[in-house]
């Protein structure tokens, strides 16, 4: 993990969830692990991360929360430009094809289904590392 791959946000309306993602995330060694219960909440969390010029490399969003779902989050992050480097993985129970291309269509970087293993999530955050580093020129 570089300096720039090193802060997460976890929304998700399960405590759960959040502290086995939090887990995986703790094993990759100096990172920097926040939560939001919901939407609204890690929205925020990203606008005062962004202003603090710490801005989130990956956030893990579930689709079905109360109040504000997944789908409308995704849709919020990617409508500001500042998060446009932010890897958004929608980590949720929804399978069905139709979210899942729904999501990628919206600018989901990656989708993982509930249940999960652990190395799905170190997999995915492998390939977006190294997506990142060929996108700057630093393979």
């Amino acid at each position: 993990m570089s300096p720039q791959d090193d802060r997460f946000l976890i929304i998700d309306d399960h405590a759960l969830v959040r502290r086995m993602v939090r887990a995986i995330l703790l094993e990759l060694g100096n990172v920097t692990v926040d939560e939001a219960t919901g939407g609204a909440d890690g929205l925020a969390r990203l606008t005062q991360a962004a202003e603090a010029g710490k801005p989130y490399c990956t956030v893990f969003l579930d689709w079905s929360m109360p109040e504000m779902n997944g789908y409308d989050v995704l849709l919020a992050i990617r409508a500001v430009p500042r998060h446009a480097a932010t890897a958004v993985i929608m980590l949720t129970a929804e399978a069905d094809d139709t979210n899942i291309v729904k999501a990628m269509e919206a600018g989901a970087t990656a989708y993982i289904t509930k249940p999960f293993k652990p190395e799905t999530i170190t997999e995915k955050l492998a390939a977006i590392v190294s997506w990142r580093r060929k996108q700057s020129g630093s393979v």
